[in-house]
């Protein structure tokens, strides 16, 4: 977890971990001893989406080894599900988290390398069950629909999210997958 680390002079190369995490060699969670996955716990809650970047990159320069998108989103995931066993009172933040993590995933992996035509067609995507599904016990895209996503912005269309979800959830998955605006609220926010 974050508050694990500590920096030693305010930088990020002197961050250390001096302990291990509370819940190490549990029943109740995984247990790893490749470093990424240490890594992949300080974002796994963290909500940022530029810091989980950020760390691999510089476990990159420092290593040699470069982690790809699908170790470090399996490892944040696995360090969430041990979580929601440890900390039952906390599933919704967590599961939220999981939501999080696999949006970076797919906006990295899917959407990365294509930009959003700004005078397309606007295409209207409801968000659950059509964007997203809950099949990992929490919204997330498929692959089949980031690819759809993709197919869209490739071929000139602008896609937004059209749902019953709240304002904030839809700006988050907006900046995410840098989409141009979203319908929130059954129609009452755009």
């Amino acid at each position: 977890d974050l508050a694990q680390w500590f920096s030693i002079d305010g930088t990020p190369e002197s961050l250390r971990k001096p302990d291990i995490g509370e819940d190490a060699f549990s029943n109740l969670t995984a247990q790893c001893f490749d470093a990424v996955f240490d890594l992949a716990g300080v974002t796994a809650r963290a909500g940022s989406p530029t810091l989980p970047g950020k760390l691999r990159s510089a476990f990159a320069d420092l290593t040699g080894e470069s982690v790809s998108e699908e170790r470090w989103l399996l490892y944040e995931l696995v360090h969430l599900w041990g979580r929601e066993r440890t900390q039952p009172g906390e599933m919704l933040t967590l599961r939220r988290a999981g939501s999080r993590a696999v949006q970076r995933y797919f906006a990295s992996a899917y959407l990365g390398d294509v930009a959003i035509a700004p005078d397309g067609p606007l295409c209207a995507l409801d968000v659950d069950g059509v964007l997203e599904s809950g099949a990992l016990g929490f919204a997330a895209m498929t692959p089949a629909s980031a690819l759809a996503l993709r197919a869209l912005i490739i071929h000139g269309y602008r896609p937004v999210p059209a749902t019953g979800r709240s304002l904030d959830e839809v700006a988050e998955r907006c900046r995410v997958y840098g989409l141009p605006g979203g319908v929130a609220e059954y129609g009452s926010v755009t």
